[in-house]
């Protein structure tokens, strides 16, 4: 699914799967999200506790985010706390990013869901009339 996914994402093209997540309920929810706060967010995805995408605002460059360092905040790493990435440039977006990840959170259960992904656009966000 990954490797099909990323070939076709650089072609800007979406698997079946990426449609049938950009096309769920949280993907919408997320796409309502990043318009109603402008280009400050360059992208917002959630993924669950295999790593996997389930809802994005955007088309990611892959589907399996198990091998990045976001991926930490689902293991109930720092949990009452955020994962602030450096400042670098994002293909995908054609932004100059800073990602915000916290875990998701079951309020009942205390158990982590999953974690949400806000790519900050940086040079939006620092722009006078932000």
């Amino acid at each position: 699914t990954d490797a099909e996914w990323k070939a076709m994402a650089r072609n800007g093209e979406t698997s079946a799967t990426a449609t049938e997540i950009l096309g769920n309920e949280l993907s919408e929810y997320l796409r309502v999200f990043q318009t109603s706060v402008g280009d400050q967010v360059a992208e917002a995805f959630v993924f669950d506790t295999h790593g996997e995408i389930v809802g994005m605002s955007r088309l990611t460059s892959d589907f399996d985010q198990s091998d990045e360092t976001q991926f930490q905040m689902v293991e109930s790493i720092n949990r009452d706390q955020a994962l602030i990435t450096d400042i670098w440039y994002d293909a995908s977006t054609r932004a100059f990013l800073s990602q915000i990840t916290v875990p998701v959170i079951d309020p009942d259960t205390g158990r982590t869901l999953a974690a949400l992904t806000v790519g900050l656009n940086v040079s939006a966000a620092l722009r006078p009339e932000s």
